[in-house]
Parts: C-alpha cells; structure tokens; sequence
C-alpha cells in the first residue's frame, strides 16, 4: 500500500485547530517532510506495512550524525502523525516506533565565569549593544524561550520599569502562562534600554513596527560563541543545584514534565523561593 503524501496537510490543518504556536508547528512540518524526502531519495514503497521503516529512518539520522534530541523530536512527530492517521484517517501503519534516549551530552551548561565574560565583551556604546545586553541579561535571570521572549509587549513591561514589581507573566509554549521574575541586574539593563528604544512598535524588542527575529537573536549570540538555549540551561542547572525544588524549577522554566526538569539535578530539593537562589540577584544584593 503506497502512501498519499498530500495526507500530511491534514495533519497539519489539526495541528492549527490545537492552538500551538507557527513555530511548533513548523518544527513538526519539517520533521515530517525530512522523512518523506528520505522515503523518495531512498524510492521506499509500501512504508505502510514495513514496520521497519522507523527504525530504518533513525539509522539514516545517525549516519548524518543528527544530535540524540533531534532524532528524539522526528521520532515523537512521526509517532504523533502515524496516531493521527490510525485515529482519524483509518490509515493504519505496521510501523515500530522505536524509543530515542536522550543524551545529556546535548545538555550544554556554559561554565560559571562565562556569561560575565561575554557581557564584558560587549561595548555599551551604541544602540545594539545596550540592547544586547539587556536581552542577554533577561535571558539568564527569566529562563524565557526566545520565542517567548521577542513577543513581549512594551506595556507588559510597564510596572518592572517604574520599580513596583519585579515579575511579569508569560503566556509560553503550549500557550501556558506562567510567573517570570527579573533580577536588579536584569531590570537595570532593561531601562538602560528603554532609554534609547525607539517608540516604533507594541512590542519590547522592536525592529520597526514588528519585534525583532528568533534568527537575529540567534545570529548575534552565534558572533559571541553561545547560544540563547545556553542561558535557559544555564539557570535552570543553577537554580537546581542552589537546591529550589524540581516542581518550583518547572514552573519557572516552563517544562512540560519534570523528566526534562530533572536533567539538571545535582543537589538536594528544597522548596524556597527563586529570588532567593538566582546567582544574579544574589550578587547584587552583596554590593
């Protein structure tokens, strides 16, 4: 039985009518479409009834050398897709769906010294750098996404400005809300910022009249050898091993599980809160 590839737009019109995010969504588009183009470079008939098939597809991903996670993401997509066939499509595949562990290599924890010396190495003396700054110190001190972050608007924003809070909330992946807390660090960085922020868009990071990009984010990072995902790490192995408890870390972090929550245990539980524990804010109360 061959396949109808032009099935796979339905999952996708279902995925839309779940409210996840474009780029959610996006992810499980070229997962799904990576397998196909490997089904006809490799002219696979009958994938329906290989139960193979899955099996054959990760060997390929590791010959290309793709990461543990990256296999463990088109693994679960592809599982996702083929339930979604079996339940409302009546297209039943044969398929083994074989388990990706992840490794905790893929698990970067930037060491202790590092985020002083990039802060250090950025010039304050024009526009993009202040605002470098600021986003590489919001980064650290809320855990937040990328994603998450390039959509906050200016007005959310409003009373960690003028000093009455020093948390906001989030409405992250999954569209869950959650409590994000800013560290003095953090906020003066911030109104450094918004001094110089031009009055152009709704929201925080402005690029004219819309926010900036995930890839510019991610291109300014790269010129300085980290990664944006480094500071979410970075906080959640902090807060981990300064002893917050696993449930509070998830919160904070916005995990769906604690299983990926727990990747970042290396001391003992306690339950206390996150303005206590953050490295940052710790500093800065010493002064």
């Amino acid at each position: 039985m061959n396949y109808n590839f032009e099935n796979t737009e339905l999952f996708i019109d279902f995925l839309n009518e779940k409210n996840l995010s474009q780029n959610s969504i996006e992810s499980y588009k070229q997962d799904i479409f990576s397998f196909l183009k490997w089904i006809k470079l490799n002219k696979i008939n009958k994938i329906i009834d290989n139960k193979n098939i899955i099996t054959e597809y990760v060997e390929y991903c590791k010959e290309v050398k793709l990461s543990q996670s990256t296999m463990q993401r088109r693994v679960q997509t592809l599982n996702q897709w083929i339930n979604f066939q079996s339940q409302e499509m009546n297209i039943h595949w044969n398929a083994i769906i074989p388990k990706i562990k992840k490794d905790r290599k893929d698990l970067k924890i930037i060491n202790n010294n590092a985020i002083s010396m990039i802060l250090e190495q950025i010039n304050e003396n024009n526009f993009h750098n202040i605002r470098l700054k600021a986003i590489i110190n919001m980064l650290y001190s809320t855990g937040l996404r990328v994603s998450e972050l390039i959509k906050i608007k200016i007005n959310e924003m409003k009373n960690i400005i003028i000093g009455e809070e020093k948390s906001f909330r989030i409405i992250g992946k999954g569209d869950k809300e959650r409590q994000v807390f800013m560290t003095q660090n953090a906020i003066q960085s911030l109104k450094d910022y918004i001094k110089i922020r031009k009055e152009t868009s709704v929201y925080l990071w402005n690029n004219d009249s819309k926010h900036i990009t995930r890839q510019s984010i991610f291109l300014w990072m790269k010129k300085l050898g980290i990664s944006p995902h480094d500071f979410r790490h970075k906080l959640a192995s902090d807060l981990v091993k300064n002893g917050m408890n696993l449930l509070e870390v998830k919160k904070v972090m916005g995990h769906s599980s604690v299983k990926t929550t727990s990747l970042y245990t290396h001391a003992h539980n306690s339950e206390i809160e996150i303005k206590k524990y953050h490295p940052l804010n710790n500093r800065a109360n010493k002064k």
